[in-house]
């Protein structure tokens, strides 16, 4: 049963962004006037603007940061970089009009795997 359970939880991790992403789809602002075809270009237009600045992040991440943070030994600077970071993304998804559960989802996945966490 065990691998049946992480399968589902798996597809439900893959599942849960592109249903988020596409909540300001339900509710298009008022002042657009281009209907919903105009607001599911613009909606995947920013949404692989935001995946693009995610994978630099993480590339970034693990090359750069990670060789200071293992330098340094110090668990209360990385806990206080990883909050820095999820606060960002928050803030850049929501600016591009993203809800911020994609962004910490983003934050996460930019996050995970990496020489500090194994």
């Amino acid at each position: 049963y065990g691998e049946r359970v992480v399968s589902i939880l798996l597809f439900q991790d893959l599942v849960t962004p592109p249903i988020l992403m596409s909540i300001p789809l339900l509710f298009p602002a008022e002042s657009s006037s281009g209907g919903i075809a105009d607001a599911f270009l613009w909606l995947v237009v920013k949404g692989l603007l935001f995946i693009a600045v995610i994978v630099v992040v993480r590339l970034i991440f693990t090359k750069q940061v990670i060789g200071v943070f293992s330098q340094l030994k110090s668990i209360e600077i990385m806990v206080l970089f990883t909050v820095l970071l999820l606060l960002s993304v928050c803030v850049m998804a929501e600016a591009l009009q993203i809800p911020q559960a994609v962004g910490a989802f983003a934050a996460g996945v930019a996050l995970s795997e990496n020489r500090l966490t194994s």
